[in-house]
């Protein structure tokens, strides 16, 4: 497997290794709990909630050997646990690496690498 900047390759890996023919399937159930979760916190600002959805996409993301999007999504909980705001610029940057890091994994998947 080629290394990616916005992935974790050995992680995607031994995912791969486990789901099999499931990845794509698994891979699309990320992408859409992923943009429920970034809508949701489209309309959250602060609050335990907000944390609460921040952590579990980075969790996800780091199950999916997404890095770049865990780390962004670290970033951010750490930011709202310290008192902070989740601002339309974070839920674009978010967003962003979101799409990067799924057009990665569908890269691989499509060449093969896995």
């Amino acid at each position: 497997m080629r290394a990616m900047s916005h992935l974790d390759t050995g992680q995607l890996a031994a995912l791969y290794d486990l789901a099999g023919p499931q990845m794509g399937g698994l891979l699309d159930e990320f992408v859409r709990t992923s943009r429920d979760s970034l809508a949701r916190l489209a309309g959250l600002a602060v609050g335990e909630e907000a944390v609460e959805l921040v952590h579990q996409l980075k969790g996800a993301s780091a199950t999916m050997g997404m890095r770049a999007l865990e780390e962004g999504a670290g970033e951010l909980e750490d930011r709202l646990r310290a008192g902070g705001v989740v601002g339309p610029g974070e839920l674009s940057v978010l967003g962003a690496l979101l799409e990067d890091s799924v057009r990665e994994v569908r890269g691989i998947l499509a060449s093969g690498e896995c």
